[in-house]
């Protein structure tokens, strides 16, 4: 079986898995929120949709769903406040992609499935 992203992550940064979602934030944040990162933690569930954005994206096995989860991000509750909205003081769904994409590799990640071709009967 296929090693998840936290695997592979956490193998490459050599870092214990259970420190993943902290790691990871850290480097996904936008530059401008990166200073305020303490202060944002002290509000109450202030990066809950970031962390389970990022805890779904860590059980990926393969890159191909990511996109649905990024898209499951952007419209959540949690993420919808104006600071999260407009001001962007949070994880940047880019930012992941790029690094889950240098985790990776080249390597192929369960590409697509080929959808068979029903009219050749």
């Amino acid at each position: 079986m296929a090693l998840s992203f936290r695997e592979r992550y956490s193998a490459k940064h050599r870092i214990d898995p259970s420190g993943f979602e902290e790691h990871l934030l850290r480097r996904a944040l936008y530059f401008h929120a990166r200073p305020l990162r303490s202060l944002l933690a002290a509000l109450p569930d202030y990066f809950s949709a970031d962390r389970e954005f990022l805890r779904s994206v860590g059980d990926l096995r393969s890159r191909r769903f990511f996109h649905a989860e990024a898209g499951e991000y952007h419209t959540s509750a949690a993420s919808r406040g104006p600071f999260h909205r407009f001001l962007r003081l949070r994880v940047s769904a880019e930012r992941v992609r790029q690094i889950m994409e240098e985790t990776w590799g080249k390597l192929e990640s369960n590409p697509p499935v080929e959808t068979p071709d029903i009219t050749a009967r």
